[in-house]
């Protein structure tokens, strides 16, 4: 059984709350282990996570479900100084474990960051390594404007051969050949249905993702509710890392719903899977509003749009050229992000059926799945 190297951000559901990370990205690690896994890997888990502590840690291995994972040591990230030490601790750290823990025999999956890519470029001078980069976005395109260090970053992918890229536009910018990747869209996880769907006369639309005023995502949800018909009611879910984000957006939501005079939107806060998992359920149609800019928006691809394909949801999502492919089939795009054109293009979703996203979705698990083991058998 062949060796797999998955380095990221990665935190078992027994150490959450031990260790934190954005909470997107580990989930598709978990869902990208778990393939990997299904490919017949062995598979081994750097974690590159920070502990939720103040003072100087060492690392800690454990097992779950099969996987062998090793937390790194670090620094608390609370202070100059030992944030400082945290990022020199796991640099470090990182090199010894590509150069006395790897093997030429082994698969390197890594989480693509800008400083990490660029740091195993620079090791691969030194040792040959198998590498998959799992490319979830292209970080320096931003949602404001790109950053001057945006061709570094994508000339450091590129010295790379082999990937994992997070929508069809993706392989284009990078200017892979067509044996080289995978797309993996997102989780492609399926639950057993744990709620039915609201019966009240009204159509529930949810917003899941992270709630942050700079991305605009919640607030332009917020926005368009207001305009729309009364049979429609707005769920809002998800962590704010500023308090002060959630803030605003309760108090924009109270404003609102003054103003129509019912309660048209609903802050839901921050869910457990399971809680999420019931509303999303419980709704009709999903909704992403993100920025228009056409780097930033063909080069990632939102989490919550797979959720949502998961849970059965008519998707409501801002238009980008990387997603004129078959995933979309069914989705409802609007081109300008302003609460009308939101407003219109929800209230044009058509209720989708119970399983109609499912066979797309298996089939993008399969290709994941297909590509591994095509990996291991090299």
């Amino acid at each position: 059984m062949k060796k797999v190297h998955y380095i990221g951000w990665y935190i078992t559901p027994k150490d959450w709350g031990t260790y934190k990370c954005a909470i997107p990205g580990m989930m598709k690690m978990r869902y990208v282990a778990d393939q990997i896994q299904k490919a017949g890997a062995d598979l081994h888990i750097l974690s590159l996570v920070d502990k939720q502590t103040k003072g100087v840690y060492g690392g800690y291995y454990t097992e779950y479900g099969g996987k062998h994972i090793y937390y790194m040591g670090g620094g608390g990230v609370h202070h100059p100084i030992t944030s400082r030490l945290n990022s020199i601790i796991k640099h470090l750290s990182f090199i010894l474990y590509i150069l006395f823990k790897t093997s030429k025999k082994d698969l390197i999956v890594l989480y693509h960051s800008y400083y990490y890519t660029k740091l195993l470029a620079k090791l691969q001078r030194i040792v040959k390594r198998d590498i998959v980069i799992e490319v979830e976005e292209i970080y320096g395109y931003t949602a404001v404007g790109d950053t001057p260090w945006v061709k570094d970053e994508i000339s450091q992918i590129k010295k790379f051969k082999k990937f994992t890229c997070v929508n069809d536009g993706m392989p284009q910018v990078l200017g892979l050949d067509k044996k080289d990747f995978v797309v993996i869209y997102g989780c492609g996880i399926f639950t057993k249905r744990t709620a039915y769907r609201f019966n009240d006369g009204k159509i529930h639309v949810v917003y899941s993702g992270t709630i942050e005023n700079r991305k605009m995502g919640a607030p332009s949800a917020v926005e368009a509710a207001r305009l729309f018909a009364p049979n429609y009611m707005l769920h809002v879910s998800g962590y704010a890392r500023d308090k002060r984000d959630e803030q605003a957006i309760k108090k924009r939501i109270a404003e609102i719903n003054a103003e129509v005079g019912e309660e048209r939107i609903r802050y839901e806060g921050f869910l457990s899977e399971e809680d999420l998992d019931k509303l999303l359920f419980s709704c009709h149609i999903g909704l992403s509003p993100n920025v228009l800019r056409p780097n930033f928006a063909n080069s990632t691809f939102p989490s919550k749009i797979v959720n949502y394909m998961c849970h059965d949801l008519a998707v409501v999502i801002s238009y980008a050229t990387a997603y004129d492919f078959p995933i979309s089939e069914g989705w409802v795009f609007y081109h300008e992000q302003t609460p009308e054109c939101i407003a219109e293009a929800v209230m044009k979703a058509e209720v989708k059926p119970i399983g109609f996203y499912r066979p797309r979705l298996e089939f993008m698990n399969e290709n994941v799945i297909a590509f591994f083991k095509e990996q291991l058998s090299r």
